[in-house]
């Protein structure tokens, strides 16, 4: 007879909800993330570690990025992301099972989803606000390989991002700037169109 154990299913992609999950055994988890499975952990403040299941091949297979496991075990992952507890009730993560605390559902679909689709939005505007700096030459290969340098320096050695908020706002300068002469010529066109249309 086979024990359930309650978790979570973390969805990748954008748009989906974290959900309750049921998982009786190594099949439902791997059926749950689409094949074989991967492991990962992460221990919380309070010593009791969170055990997380993804595809093992999903790198390879292209899966789509789950934003909400990688922001919580703090690295890429991919495709769907099974979540259980990993502390026996006697306090020991013993390599086992076990239901995933209620406390650490409710902050999974509360506070932590909120905070996953804020740095989302946040990102994607980023993103977009880059492209358009570079497509209109505001920003040089030279100055994207700066950042990801940058960056690299931040995630992998976590060093001061100071740097990046300055490139950041040297960006958003170069844009304003760009944006108010583009007005400007919009402006001069349009004073030019009327006085034409005077004669």
């Amino acid at each position: 007879m086979s024990t359930y154990k309650s978790g979570a299913l973390l969805p990748a992609g954008i748009g989906g909800e974290i959900e309750p999950i049921m998982i009786s055994d190594l099949k439902s988890i791997q059926t749950a993330v689409g094949g074989l499975i991967d492991v990962v952990t992460r221990q919380m403040p309070d010593g009791s570690v969170v055990v997380g299941y993804v595809h093992d091949e999903g790198l390879l297979l292209g899966m789509e990025t789950n934003w909400f496991a990688s922001a919580f075990f703090e690295r890429e992952l991919v495709g769907p992301c099974v979540v259980l507890g990993g502390t026996s009730p006697s306090g020991d993560y013993d390599g086992d099972d076990y239901d995933l605390p209620e406390r650490m559902f409710q902050f999974l679909t509360n506070q932590f989803t909120q905070h996953v689709v804020e740095t989302y939005n946040e990102s994607m505007i980023i993103t977009v606000g880059i492209e358009l700096a570079r497509m209109h030459g505001l920003v040089t290969d030279d100055d994207l390989a700066d950042l990801d340098a940058m960056l690299e320096d931040v995630i992998v050695n976590d060093a001061d991002d100071t740097r990046v908020h300055e490139w950041m706002h040297d960006i958003q300068n170069r844009m304003k700037e760009f944006v108010t002469d583009r007005k400007a010529e919009i402006l001069v066109d349009e004073v030019e169109k009327f006085l034409e249309e005077q004669e």
